[in-house]
């Protein structure tokens, strides 16, 4: 899933590039051993920004996956990153990473 999120990262060699990939890493992993909570007023604002987008709508108001969002840990911590919900907007692979996400966890 982060995959699909990332894209390309990583195919050109060039110094910004390198340091760019190694920031979104460092994002990404960055809440690794620490406090495990979520923020419920991050997620919110996030969602509200996505509700933006027609696809996220569709999702969000489909009854099969809207309990996802207020209930599941996995859903939620993907919300709450600022980095994979901006990904979201204007990527449709990170769109199809999420709808993955929702289904993957809609059958667990």
């Amino acid at each position: 899933i982060i995959a699909g999120l990332l894209g390309s990262i990583g195919q050109d060699n060039s110094l910004d590039t390198r340091k760019i990939d190694k920031q979104i890493i460092a994002g990404l992993l960055g809440s690794i051993g620490q406090d495990n909570s979520l923020d419920t007023r991050k997620i919110d604002k996030h969602i509200e920004e996505l509700k933006k987008q027609k696809w996220f709508i569709e999702i969000y108001n489909n009854e099969k996956y809207h309990r996802l969002f207020f209930v599941n840990r996995r859903v939620r911590k993907f919300l709450q990153s600022r980095f994979l919900t901006k990904r979201m907007v204007n990527n449709p692979n990170a769109q199809k990473a999420f709808k993955s996400l929702l289904d993957k966890q809609l059958n667990k």
